[in-house]
């Protein structure tokens, strides 16, 4: 029996461009990286 879970060849998994632009900003400091245009 196969686990329906596990990931296969066939899967596309993607970040996206907002983890390009992510500055690492969050609600207990500053930004921890300059911010970057997902288009360069």
């Amino acid at each position: 029996m196969s686990d329906r879970y596990a990931p296969s060849p066939e899967d596309r998994f993607t970040f996206g461009l907002w983890t390009v632009g992510n500055p690492g900003r969050d609600p207990f400091g500053p930004a921890v990286r300059p911010t970057q245009d997902p288009c360069d």
